[in-house]
Order: C-alpha cells, then structure tokens, then sequence
C-alpha cells in the first residue's frame, strides 16, 4: 500500500499537457495557455482621461479653492475614440469625456462635480496635482513586456487581456478525452424500476459532472455488467479513443472484481494499486501506450502518448474523493496548469475526532470564519457509501496517517472544496 504523497507524485509524473489547439477568445474560457502572451503595444496606447471633467494646466489654477475659483474658457470637447485636437494653450481648459485621449499640454483633469460650466466658460473651484485623474501611456504594460505567462487558466479578466491586445482566438492546450466506466450488475439508470437488490448509479453522474466543473466536455459513459467478455471489448475501445480511462467498481479482490486482469492483458502497466488513504484505499493507476502502428509507416509509433487509467473504488464517496485527491490534479497537469490548484488553511476543529492509524483520511466538513479564526465542523454522515456529508460539505478535514486522536479546538489543514474549477 502506497501512501498519499507517494502516489501523487508517480500520477503526476506520468502525466504531460495536451498537445496544442487554437480556439476561438468566446469559446476560451476554462482553457490553459500554451503560448505566453506578451504586450504587442503599450498599455495604455496613449494618456487618457480617467473618468468625464475637464483637461486643464496645472500652473492655471494655483490657490484656486471653493471660496477664490478661477474661470476658464473651454476651448473644445474630446470624447473616447476621437483625436485629441492641437495643444492645450496658457489659461485655457478642455471637456473631455471617460477614455478621451489627451491633448499635449494637458498635465491634470479636474472631476466635473468640482465644475460648473457656463456658456463657454467653466468655473474651478480647486488646485488639482499634476497628473491627477489621468491614466498614463503604458502604466500596465509596456510593449514587449510578459502579459500572461504560459500555463495561465484562461479566467473572465485573462480572457479580458487577450482580447485587451485584440486577440480574437488564443492558442491553448487540448482539453483530454475521458471514458467513464461503470461496473455492477446491481447498478441501476436513474429513472427505471428499482427492486430487489438492485441500487441506482450514482458514480456516473458525479464523474461526469466532476469533469465538466472542470470543464472537460469529451467525455464517454459506460455502464457494464460484470461480464469479462464486454467489459474487455468495452475497455479496448476506450482505450483507443480517451486519454484517461476511468473504471468504477471492480478493482478490489472479490469474485467479480475483474478490472485489474483485463486491463492487464490489454497491456496496461499498473504502476500502483491500494493507497493508504481514507476513503479510496482499493485505488489503482497505470499506463497504456498504444502499440497500433502508424497509418504511413504501419510500424509501432514510438511517440505515441501514454493513455492513464485509474481504477477507482465503487463507493460514492471514495470514488469522488479519489477522483479529487489523485485524478484531478493528474487532470490539471494535462490541461497544462503547471501546479495542481489547492487552496489550504488552518481551522480549528469544534469536535474531539478518532482514527486508526495507518491512513491519511479526508474528513468532510464545514468550515467557516468565527470569532477572528477558521473553523471546522466535520459533517454527519462520514462513510464512504454516503454522499450526504460530501454535498453539504465545503472543505475536507486532513488528518495525518501518523495521528489517531484529535481534540476539540485542535488546529488541523482543510482544502476548500471547489467542484467548478
């Protein structure tokens, strides 16, 4: 049995990015970066008025004040998008609207609730400082400068950024292809008859959705019989056609537990099976390069990418968690995040908790901000059949393998729990 830490570091060192896509900025979202982008021009392109007043010379309104304003005349009106006009001249002010390119001259801009205009003159009743409420030519990015590195999530404002330096597609890493399947002759479609020793499939749809939170969008559903003769034809094919194959159920050493064989004989290398976690223990991982040969050559293509596959316990809970705790940053890798994304803090426990040594366990919890600190409340509901605990939960409580007892107002780590990211 390997441990956490363990094995984390062999899945992710068997994973690699994507190969690299191009796809249009609207369809960019949620995607990774394959090239870093850096700033074709200044950014801004020119000074510009940081919101609607008047341009005017700094020097022209010395020891102006509420009670002493000074008057000047309005030589013209600039609004985003048009040309700034000649320069300001000595004594002399200019309307300009939020954007509006400056005129030379212009070393301040006065908020137009401190104004009042008149015909064409326009009373001010303060002293601006030089430079106030004007954005400068490049103060963000200066051209050739690095904008976004490659490897960066596409988010709304990054998105914003390639768009910001009129890209209108980006080139990105491929999103992987991933089969699902599902093994049990108990298991049951959402929506049949529901009899006997018959259960409804859960692990399906919570995969699944686990996915597109993440927002893969390939993704095969299967859901077999344990029968060795279909589940091999079933697992040949996604084999060929997904770039992580997950199965459910089937993986631990009961009569009809025949995953682990069969992926064997289709020539995956199994590089783990068991890990000292709770839950998920009976969790298993291996590789499958393919050995069909190349269309032009009909020899065995040596660059062929390694398929993962992870064989994932039938529990709901212990399948979503595995799926978070080992799949999921393996997932990250290939979309081309350069770190697993995991947001960790300290909390104080409201309850004493015990455990078995032996096993790093996930404990599902609330954690909230009280009283100046963390803290966390583990959930009702904790074993690996009930997903209650885990849908009302919002982060899970890490307690080390090391550690069987944990007292009330103990400070433990808690991962924040984001299923849409």
């Amino acid at each position: 049995m390997i441990d956490y830490e363990k094995a984390l570091a062999l899945v992710l060192r068997s994973a690699e990015p994507m190969p690299a896509c191009r796809v249009r900025l609207e369809d960019a979202l949620g995607y990774v970066l394959a090239r870093p982008l850096t700033a074709s021009f200044d950014l801004p392109r020119f000074d510009h008025s940081a919101m609607d007043g008047y341009g005017i010379r700094v020097a022209d309104l010395a020891g102006a004040a509420e009670h002493s304003p000074r008057s000047l005349p309005v030589v013209r009106t600039v609004y985003a998008g048009n040309s700034p006009g000649g320069r300001l001249q000595k004594g002399t002010a200019v309307k300009l609207m939020t954007g509006a390119w400056l005129p030379l001259g212009v070393d301040a801009i006065v908020m137009q609730e401190y104004c009042r205009q008149k015909g064409d003159e326009v009373l001010i009743a303060c002293s601006p400082k030089p430079g106030e409420n004007i954005r400068k030519r490049g103060e963000e990015f200066k051209k050739g400068a690095l904008v976004l590195d490659a490897g960066t999530q596409l988010t709304p404002p990054a998105v914003g950024l390639l768009a910001t330096f009129g890209s209108s597609s980006a080139e990105v890493y491929r999103k992987p292809a991933v089969s699902i399947l599902t093994i049990g002759n108990e298991l049951l479609t959402p929506g049949a008859r529901c009899g006997g020793g018959m259960i409804y499939d859960s692990n399906t749809y919570t995969l699944a959705a686990a996915l597109k939170g993440m927002g893969i969008a390939k993704i095969s559903l299967n859901r077999l019989k344990d029968d060795r003769r279909k589940l091999r034809a079933s697992l040949e094919k996604e084999l060929d056609n997904s770039d992580m194959v997950l199965t459910v159920g089937g993986v631990s050493v009961g009569e009809l537990d025949l995953v682990k064989e069969i992926l064997s004989d289709l020539g995956v290398e199994q590089i783990f099976w068991k890990a000292a976690i709770k839950p998920g223990k009976p969790v298993m991982f291996g590789r499958y390069v393919p050995t069909k040969p190349a269309k032009k050559s009909g020899k065995p293509d040596p660059k062929q990418r390694a398929k993962l596959v992870f064989g994932l316990p039938g529990n709901p809970v212990a399948a979503l968690l595995a799926f978070q705790q080992l799949v999921r940053p393996t997932l990250q890798k290939m979309m081309g995040l350069k770190e697993p994304r995991k947001i960790i803090l300290p909390a104080r426990l409201t309850a004493p908790r015990n455990k078995k040594a032996g096993r790093l366990e996930w404990v599902r919890g609330v954690v909230r901000f009280k009283d100046g600190k963390f803290m966390v409340w583990p959930t009702g509901g904790q074993n690996s059949h009930m997903l209650g605990g885990l849908a009302e939960a919002n982060c899970l409580i890490q307690l080390p393998a090391s550690q069987t007892c944990f007292e009330e107002g103990q400070e433990v780590i808690v991962e924040l729990l984001n299923w849409n990211e």
